[in-house]
């Protein structure tokens, strides 16, 4: 048995310097070409608190006073990659001042549990926690149970794991959630290097999705006790991590 891998979605949020929220009206984003008006709403623009948000079949754009949050939900990277260049881009041209608050991605992999009474805070603690440099954080809310972190250089990757529950109806296996996050900001830099450095980030933090496929599958694995099936560059590059950890004072 393997679990199910899927890229959900690539997460960049701007701050825009603006002195009218009306600015972010949606009238105002198609003029500014911030939304394209090819895009498909899923939903009715939602506006409370001061705040937007805009559902488009090709992603989510959220937008509060001086900030615009922009979400691709995208099986494809490198398309979630372009997406997120193309609106960095009509940003900086709508809002030469803005910076970069920070760029994450979301992966999440589904692990099906062969017995429905399988506790899996116990499963987890016993097969994750004495591998590698993972360590517990307290239960963050009723749907996660453990928050493993993983340290990177400059960065901190998180592994969320979540019962993935199942209804008295169903005759679905139950599922444990292992859903992978990274987070980290942008270096700050000049307004006309900015499309570059974004570039440059996107870049590197694909590598890092490549990382987090290789761990989940590895740790995965070894829940299900059996040898985890990962390829040598794979391997590798968990080893790399893993040396890198530990050289850390």
């Amino acid at each position: 048995m393997f679990p199910t891998l899927t890229f959900n979605e690539l997460a960049t949020t701007l701050i825009v310097p603006v002195s009218q929220p009306q600015e972010f009206r949606l009238d105002s984003l198609y003029q500014r070409g911030i939304v394209d008006r090819s895009w498909s709403i899923i939903e009715p623009p939602l506006y409370a608190y001061g705040q937007i948000q805009l559902k488009f079949a090709q992603g989510t754009i959220s937008v509060e006073p001086n900030r615009i949050g922009l979400i691709h939900q995208q099986s494809d990277i490198d398309a979630a990659k372009s997406w997120s260049l193309a609106s960095a881009r009509r940003c900086i041209a709508c809002f030469p001042n803005f910076a970069y608050e920070g760029i994450g991605f979301c992966l999440t992999g589904i692990l099906r549990v062969s017995e429905p009474h399988t506790q899996p805070e116990a499963l987890l603690r016993q097969t994750l926690l004495p591998v590698g440099q993972w360590h517990s954080i307290e239960q963050i809310d009723p749907c996660v149970v453990l928050k493993l972190v993983y340290p990177l250089p400059g960065r901190e990757l998180a592994l969320l794991v979540a019962e993935g529950g199942i209804k008295e109806q169903d005759t679905m296996q139950p599922t444990i959630n292992l859903r992978a996050t990274l987070m980290y900001t942008v270096s700050e830099v000049e307004s006309a290097h900015r499309v570059a450095a974004l570039n440059t980030a996107l870049d590197r933090y694909i590598e890092d999705v490549k990382l987090c496929k290789s761990l989940i599958k590895h740790y995965c694995q070894q829940i299900l006790g059996t040898q985890p099936r990962v390829a040598t560059r794979s391997r590798r590059r968990i080893r790399v991590v893993r040396s890198i950890i530990a050289a850390q004072p």
